[in-house]
């Protein structure tokens, strides 16, 4: 596995592009089938929804064509199954609006291309490799493993191998976008990588030493600005952290704060979700679990209500049978305070208020936390 990684790094090395500069770009691509035709589609760009072009679909194809002077990252999208990211640069560009973050042609979208089919390499190996090390498990102890594991992890692989592929994994993806940044950290390839995460370390400092090193252009844009002060909330609540306080309302309008929660021996389970979360609700299931189980045995479920109305809370609990206790973020400081990009996001904190975990999810998130319950950490 490690000289397949080693393997990737000494490709990348070898990938370049030597074209000549052009001065018009020429955008396509095709749809499945005429649904769309005579629809308008237009070119927006991310950081701020400008439309920056449009045309009409025609025999389930479209082109776009023109200039741009500088390069920024942008979308086409006619529908929520219909949609692709790529640089607006000028040259040849070919969009896959099903594969969605596969662009061709120009320089910075092939670049866009090969990470992504790397990265989807990368997961492949991981994934097989895990898989091999949950059947090795299982074996071990002279049991069959499971058909169907439903994203179960076994403690032993969990906490013991598990971290050790994992860095493999992440050791080479951080290689290679970060090579590539170090090409285009004052244009809109930097821009994409740390939008979408591809150079961001688990590790908070590493993701403040990245955004220290982009140029001038990129620091102006408006997400890369936004993009450093939820890194800089995520530093000031990284594990080993005290909690930041968080203050509402609960279902019956009464005021409730995070801080009520602590000093009374329990662990706290925190859920950041919305109704109109689906994955928020698919959550609910493993919360209720853990709820039913140590609600009299040293753990606290808490409901932080996000980015939605309070009138919606109290619905969404009725609906979905929620009896842990539930804070409506009248301030709206989830992403201010704890750098939330994203729901669900679930954090454990230790009695005392200190960060121990953060984006929980799934049945790792029931090992994780149980595993911490029975060993007091």
């Amino acid at each position: 596995m490690k000289n397949i990684f080693l393997g990737m790094i000494c490709c990348l090395l070898l990938f370049c592009s030597c074209t000549a500069t052009p001065t018009a770009y020429h955008v396509k691509g095709e749809l499945k089938d005429s649904t769309f035709d005579g629809r308008t589609i237009y070119i927006v760009q991310r950081d701020n929804r400008a439309k920056i072009d449009s045309t009409r679909i025609e025999g389930n194809r479209f082109s776009f064509n023109g200039k741009i002077d500088t390069a920024v990252c942008c979308e086409v999208s006619i529908s929520k199954n219909a949609y692709a990211f790529f640089i607006l640069e000028n040259g040849n560009i070919t969009l896959d609006l099903y594969g969605h973050i596969f662009p061709q042609g120009s320089p910075m979208n092939e670049q866009i291309s090969y990470i992504n089919r790397t990265t989807d390499s990368l997961q492949n190996i991981f994934t097989i490799k895990l898989d091999s090390l949950i059947d090795a498990y299982f074996q071990g102890k002279g049991i069959e493993p499971p058909q169907n594991r439903n994203g179960e992890i076994p403690s032993e692989v969990l906490y013991e191998q598990l971290p050790a592929i994992a860095a493999q994994k992440n050791f080479v993806e951080d290689s290679i976008c970060r090579e590539i940044f170090s090409r285009h950290n004052n244009d809109a390839l930097g821009q994409y990588l740390i939008m979408y995460s591809y150079i961001y370390p688990s590790d908070v400092d590493k993701q403040i030493e990245i955004l220290n090193h982009i140029g001038p252009w990129l620091k102006s844009r408006k997400n890369i600005q936004k993009k450093i002060k939820t890194v800089k909330a995520l530093k000031n609540t990284a594990v080993g952290q005290p909690y930041i306080d968080i203050k509402g309302r609960d279902i019956n309008g009464n005021d409730i704060a995070l801080s009520d929660f602590f000093g009374r021996g329990n662990y706290v389970l925190m859920d950041m979700w919305a109704s109109w979360c689906i994955p928020c609700k698919q959550e609910i299931p493993n919360l209720a679990y853990l709820h039913d189980k140590y609600k009299d045995k040293g753990l606290t479920v808490v409901g932080i209500f996000v980015w939605d109305k309070e009138k919606n809370m109290k619905r969404a609990v009725e609906k979905e049978k929620i009896s842990w206790p539930q804070i409506f973020d009248v301030q709206n400081n989830v992403r201010k305070n704890y750098g939330v990009e994203g729901i669900p996001h679930i954090i454990l904190f230790a009695p005392d208020g200190t960060i121990l975990k953060r984006n929980l999810r799934g049945k790792s998130m029931i090992t994780d936390v149980e595993y911490i319950l029975q060993n007091k950490r």
